[in-house]
């Protein structure tokens, strides 16, 4: 019943995240993780396409087409450039969240505060707590905290979280120890 209510909403927001609609999804993923997405693995590895992947399997598994990656930025290493989020985000918008509200007018509205927080799920509950981003406001690498680029998932370690309820500090509320538990948000390309 939740997904038929979800479909008809966003149908009538015009989003959803289907062909032949201009507006995409934007959401908070429903599982949290600790900032050690390539924990393990080697630093040639980029991590921050493993929570790119984080997004797109919490998407299909909502039953969302399209293509979603992660609001994440990262330090450039040796085997990767520097990743900055408002980069990695290639469409011009707009974005709403899962329960219709418009977040985003346009991709340069991407740097400053959503126009309603970002809590909501891919299947559209309040998902209302800390969200990795390691960017600062603006869409840009806040340098030095980003899990030491995602591989690190160590106590002692920092990275950048935004607040998912929104305003000011949606992308950039502190930083947070990496063995701790946040979500990750998931735009539409």
């Amino acid at each position: 019943m939740r997904s038929a209510w979800m479909v008809l909403v966003l149908a009538a927001c015009g989003g959803g995240g289907g062909s032949g609609s201009s507006d995409k999804l934007v959401f908070v993923t429903a599982s949290d993780f600790d900032g050690g997405f390539g924990a393990g693995q080697a630093a040639t590895i980029d991590a921050a396409a493993i929570a790119d992947t984080q997004c797109q399997t919490a998407a299909q598994g909502a039953g969302h087409d399209g293509t979603f990656v992660a609001w994440m930025s990262r330090t450039a290493s040796s085997a990767q450039p520097q990743r900055n989020a408002i980069d990695v985000i290639q469409s011009e918008g707009p974005w709403r969240t899962t329960n219709g509200d418009m977040a985003f007018l346009n991709h340069s509205a991407l740097a400053n505060s959503p126009q309603t927080g970002v809590q909501w799920d891919e299947y559209g509950q309040d998902q209302y707590g800390i969200v990795w981003t390691g960017t600062k406001t603006g869409g840009t690498l806040s340098t030095g905290t980003d899990c030491q680029s995602w591989h690190s998932g160590d106590f002692s370690v920092m990275g950048v979280v935004g607040q998912a309820s929104g305003g000011s500090q949606w992308t950039d509320a502190g930083d947070f120890p990496c063995d701790q538990r946040a979500h990750l948000y998931c735009f539409e390309l």
